[in-house]
């Protein structure tokens, strides 16, 4: 009989842990997603776009929006990286999103080139951000992380260097009291 009140008392907490500590709020809730760059381009290019990323006023946005780099009359879409994202609901609970994507000397084929012709534009497939800031570092170079130059930007646009370059750019959402956070961008320009 002992072995047995031992055993449903046993029973019992391993119940009580199988249903959680938590209270389930959204508010407790980060969620981490692999960066976009892992997923095949023609993926990549359809994923996370949704109405919510168009710029009206349906609710919070979801995720960074996705870039564009277009240059000497043709265009791609920059690997979207790492990021971290922060929606508040309608409730006031908060809900974190965050993606580690690797950087653009890890890149391989992942990383999406274009031959540009003087200066390359930017355009975002849902708000604008609030502050841009981009690097370029020669391919030869790619793997000194320290060997990166900042670029001059004219709003969206800003100036190439010749020859082989990757790009980043480093873009930041803060205005909104419902979404925001960073994003880093990545293309390789050839000038």
């Amino acid at each position: 009989m002992k072995k047995r009140m031992v055993f449903l008392a046993a029973l019992a907490l391993c119940a009580g842990l199988l249903c959680g500590c938590g209270d389930g709020s959204p508010a407790s809730r980060t969620e981490s997603t692999p960066a976009e760059t892992s997923l095949p381009e023609s993926q990549a290019s359809l994923a996370g776009k949704d109405s919510s990323q168009d710029g009206e006023e349906s609710g919070p946005v979801e995720s960074p929006p996705y870039l564009e780099v277009s240059s000497g009359g043709s265009g791609v879409q920059a690997a979207r990286s790492t990021y971290s994202w922060m929606i508040t609901n309608e409730d006031g609970t908060g809900l974190d999103r965050n993606a580690q994507g690797p950087g653009p000397a890890s890149m391989g084929e992942q990383l999406p080139w274009l031959e540009g012709a003087g200066t390359a534009e930017l355009s975002w497939d849902g708000p604008a951000p609030d502050s841009v800031s981009v690097e370029g570092v020669p391919v030869s170079q790619l793997a000194d992380y320290a060997a990166g130059q900042p670029v001059e930007c004219d709003g969206d646009s800003f100036p190439l260097e010749e020859g082989e370059w990757v790009y980043t750019v480093y873009a930041t959402w803060d205005s909104s009291e419902d979404w925001g956070g960073y994003a880093w961008y990545y293309v390789g320009i050839t000038g």
